[in-house]
């Protein structure tokens, strides 16, 4: 995910003119999961999704939206270039905020949390040998 959201970084940077400048997030789950009733599995599933949500800032203007993300290289950067050349436009007639503030060097951040975990297969027995004999519903 790190490698997608970084080339989706690059190509955003290509795109600016001028004076442009942008902030943006990327928020990304990939998550097994299964629904509990009555202590047994009913349904098992994935989901797996990416959220961009830029902000363009040219002066005192400024304007964001976010994307959803295919998580495809192919797709997505042209979905980007076309979310910049939006909010580019929208630009035009937003008017100048005299309360617009952003840092003004790069800065970055992520949160990835590491852990041991057992496998979904071994969670999945240990949730259903406890629960034996109980009521249990659950995501």
């Amino acid at each position: 995910m790190r490698e997608h959201f970084e080339s989706l970084a690059v190509e955003i940077t290509a795109t600016l003119r001028g004076d442009e400048l942008y902030t943006c997030t990327y928020n990304a789950e990939e998550t097994d999961f299964v629904r509990l009733t009555r202590s047994a599995v009913r349904q098992a599933g994935s989901v797996s999704q990416k959220r961009l949500t830029l902000e363009l800032i040219n002066g005192r203007r400024h304007s964001s939206a976010s994307i959803g993300l295919s998580g495809n290289l192919g797709l997505d950067r042209p979905q980007v270039r076309a979310l910049v050349e939006d909010l580019r436009e929208r630009l035009e007639i937003v008017p100048e905020d005299p309360h617009l503030l952003y840092a003004q060097e790069v800065n970055s951040s992520q949160h990835e949390a590491l852990g041991e975990l057992p496998s979904a297969d071994q969670a999945l027995d240990e949730v259903l040998a406890t629960s034996r004999g109980r009521d249990l519903v659950g995501l």
